[in-house]
């Protein structure tokens, strides 16, 4: 060891290169595995959660449904599934004297059954958790609270035990807090009532439907239960189920393992893109294996005569390959242990941006610690053998040529490097390049489709547009929500600062979609999948989108007056084709709530296309219906504006307060901010891709760099002798910048041909962009070649530079 440490620091640069080449590489490429792995092997913070398995009640043609409390109760009832737990999602406002500031606060939370917290072996911070006495009928109402919920909204009050929160106008008791590690399904939420109580909390009566399919249900196996004993108990008590409590067609349930790869999330773009990531990162990882390769062979070519005499001296093949190796170990384990440092960065990074607010949907509170990408042992595993692998391919070249080298011709003379022997060298240079060619055309790709997405025409600007997303509880009903709704939208109509101000249910670049089934009236079966939003008056002047036909749905649009829609103009073409769709009527099945207008309404507008969702999908066909009509406890207000977000924002929270007190902003943003962060997934992926271009890039330019500097430094005497028979220093100059150029072209040419085929991985991931897009596919090899000029600048200069005499006395 102490042999390997003093040979390393005679060479600190070089040693400094490689541990910093493998550390980016292997980090990178950790980081991105660990997130390609959370969807291979999804994790569940549970005891043996390998055998805990999803269920899921539905029919033969969607068997992958929710499950409804009839079907838990009987779950729960069964010899072999009775280890069951369920869970329900609920946006609520949290209100009452416990909140250090008054008013309300959103949060989503869980209804959870009897075992929840038992299920995950969780432990409170404060006070106690919910127990299985708590799920029943007639118990006092009770809530657990977030860790996180509990620090922001509450101030982390350790009093707050045994005090009352008040919770979408139930006042609750709260009686423990979670502790900061907990996320449960794998992500933290802000409180928990038990299921029994989801009824009150929620506003919607669910718990007594049979088919109500709406709870998360979870399984935990008994210990050696095959996957096919536990689908045969699942069929049975689907079958029993369907003689007690029968359904319009018969149930299919379905068993799938809580941690290992879902089917379904084969169609996810997030696992598209960690895919794809995850091979650039390879590719990426495989250039750094040529870097050091390159660097290894600089070095052995340096030693050669230390290697010939070692030969001589009776050194066998694996003698040799122990020494060098010997001497790469310590900067390789180096580099694995400062991929470390990078993947967790890398991998923090990633969560942040996978965690950016959506609007509309409001806070989450992920535990910290790195609870969505974690870099654990198996992640350290992958470091350490990605590190070796990668250290193993580049002592082959060096390996290689110690092995051929001949040590008689070597220790004759010291002057058999130049020339040929540099082959290897140049070999792996132009393969550092055609890597770093593939992985600039794929960021480049990226880039521009971010770009794209970015500059998408939506139909209306957004620029001056600010949206406020707010809850309003359904305790009151549907008409007191309908009157406080008027009530907020009239006193924002009223500030000074706001021109024109809507609701809408489905506020723009949210990119979360509503979607229902629509038909007409006279070919009722022929349903269409569309997208709907619930608007306000005004909605459509507000935004800018213009009527083509008809009049806006408005006041006149009210609970008792006819059902009414507005239509956007591509689905009155796909409706009626050429005729005039102005007063026909169709049928709209879902998502009606009791009291809502419909099935059947008229069509008494049609409005241009619009990207109303989201910049990426610009012209779905939509049906609006009147907020009159179709109510929603969460609505988006819309206000259009020329005063700064910093300055409204005071103003519209105390109009919304006062109209509404008991009412939760949940978000407030500009609408350009919300494109932006619309964009997450896609800069998700460009900023990686081009991060691992542009250090793919630095990577093959300083190979580049190393080598021809290596190569003028062997040469010197060749470029003497050239020098003192009359040749040009600029002509010698040429001779390295063409010889960079020759190298660059090679990469460049092979680069392409590699991007052509790899392309094809991302045309999932390209908005506005083709795979083949002739601008980046010409762009990226002549600034690969402008690159290489100016890295080669150097060693040009110094060859110019070469003195004659000098080299001429050396002989």
């Amino acid at each position: 060891m102490r042999s390997i440490v003093r040979s390393l620091s005679r060479q600190p640069v070089l040693a400094a290169a490689i541990v910093a080449t493998l550390a980016l590489g292997v980090g990178v490429a950790t980081a991105l595995f660990v997130y390609l792995d959370s969807f291979l092997h999804p994790r569940l913070a549970a005891p043996d959660a390998a055998r805990v398995v999803a269920v899921y009640v539905g029919s033969a043609e969607e068997p992958r449904q929710q499950v409804s409390y009839l079907e838990l109760q009987r779950l729960e009832g069964s010899p072999l599934l009775h280890d069951a737990v369920a869970t329900s999602t609920i946006g609520a406002a949290l209100g009452g004297a416990a909140l250090p500031e008054g008013g309300s606060r959103y949060a989503w939370g869980q209804a959870v059954s009897g075992r929840f917290f038992a299920f995950f072996a969780a432990q409170p911070e404060l006070g106690r958790l919910l127990a299985e006495a708590d799920n029943t009928k007639g118990a006092p109402g009770v809530v657990v609270l977030g860790h996180g919920v509990w620090q922001d909204a509450f101030g982390g009050d350790r009093s707050i035990v045994g005090r009352s929160v008040r919770i979408n106008g139930q006042m609750l008791t709260v009686v423990g807090v979670t502790r900061r590690e907990f996320t449960g399904l794998g992500f933290a939420v802000g409180f928990f009532v038990p299921l029994v109580h989801s009824d009150l909390v929620s506003g919607v009566a669910r718990l007594e439907s049979p088919a109500e399919r709406w709870l998360r249900v979870f399984v935990r196996l008994p210990k050696g239960t095959t996957q096919a004993v536990a689908d045969g108990a699942i069929e049975t008590l689907t079958r029993e189920l369907d003689q007690s409590a029968p359904l319009a067609g018969a149930r299919r349930a379905l068993l799938l393992p809580a941690t290992t790869f879902d089917p379904e999330s084969a169609s996810d773009p997030f696992f598209h893109a960690a895919r794809a990531l995850t091979g650039a990162a390879i590719l990426f990882l495989l250039l750094g294996s040529a870097n050091v390769a390159g660097l290894l062979l600089a070095r052995a070519a340096a030693r050669e005569r230390e290697w010939a005499v070692r030969k001589a001296l009776g050194a066998s093949p694996g003698q040799l390959l122990g020494a060098l190796a010997a001497e790469i170990a310590l900067p390789a384990l180096l580099g694995a242990a400062g991929g470390l440092l990078v993947a967790r960065s890398v991998a923090r990074w990633l969560e942040s941006m996978m965690l950016t607010p959506i609007g509309g949907i409001g806070p989450g509170w992920s535990a910290p610690g790195g609870n969505l990408l974690i870099v654990d042992a198996r992640a350290a595993a992958f470091a350490l053998t990605a590190s070796l692998i990668t250290t193993f391919v580049a002592l082959l070249p060096p390996l290689v040529r110690v092995l051929r080298n001949d040590p008689n011709l070597t220790l004759r003379s010291g002057d058999h490097r130049a020339g040929v022997r540099l082959g290897a060298r140049r070999f792996l240079v132009a393969l550092e390049l055609a890597l770093a060619v593939v992985l600039l055309v794929g960021g480049g790709l990226l880039a521009r489709s971010l770009t794209a997405a970015a500059e998408v025409d939506l139909g209306f600007s957004d620029r001056g547009l600010v949206q406020s997303t707010v809850f309003v509880t359904r305790s009151g009903g549907a008409k007191a929500a309908l009157a406080t709704w008027n009530a907020i939208l009239e006193r924002t109509r009223h500030l000074p600062a706001i021109s024109s101000a809507t609701l809408a249910h489905v506020a723009p670049n949210t990119g979360l979609p509503r979607v229902t089934q629509v038909a007409t009236v006279e070919n009722a079966t022929a349903t269409r999948e569309v997208r709907y939003n619930i608007v306000a008056p005004n909605y459509f002047g507000t935004l800018g989108v213009p009527l083509l036909a008809g009049r806006a749905l408005d006041e006149r649009d009210t609970p008792q007056a006819p059902a009414a829609v507005v239509v956007s103009h591509s689905l009155a073409e796909r409706l009626f084709g050429s005729v005039p769709a102005l007063g026909r009527r169709i049928r709209v099945s879902g998502p009606a709530r009791p009291g809502d207008a419909g099935p059947e309404f008229e069509i008494v507008g049609v409005a241009a296309d619009a990207a109303t969702v989201s910049p990426l999908e610009p012209r779905e066909p939509t049906v609006f219906f009147a907020y009159g009509q179709r109510t929603h406890s969460r609505m988006t207000l819309l206000a259009r504006s020329t005063a700064p977000l910093a300055t409204l924002e005071p103003a519209l929270r105390r109009a919304v307060a006062a109209a509404a007190p008991d009412a939760a902003i949940i978000d407030l943003v500009s609408s350009e901010e919300q494109r932006r962060r619309s964009l997450s997934p896609m800069r998700i992926n460009a900023t990686l891709a081009v991060g691992l271009a542009g250090m793919s890039l630095l990577t093959a330019v300083a190979g580049l760099w190393a080598l021809q500097m290596f190569a003028v430094s062997l040469r010197r005497r060749e470029l003497g002798i050239r020098l003192a028979l009359g040749a040009q220093r600029g002509r010698l100059a040429r001779l390295i910048l063409g010889e960079s150029l020759r190298l660059g072209s090679v990469g460049a040419l092979l680069g392409l041909a590699g991007a052509l085929v790899a392309t094809r991985w991302l045309r999932s991931m390209l908005f506005g962009v083709g795979a083949l897009d002739p601008w980046t596919l010409a762009a990226v090899p002549l600034g690969l070649l402008a690159v290489v000029l100016v890295a080669a600048w150097l060693p040009a200069r110094r060859a110019a530079r070469t003195d004659p005499a000098e080299s001429l006395r050396a002989l």
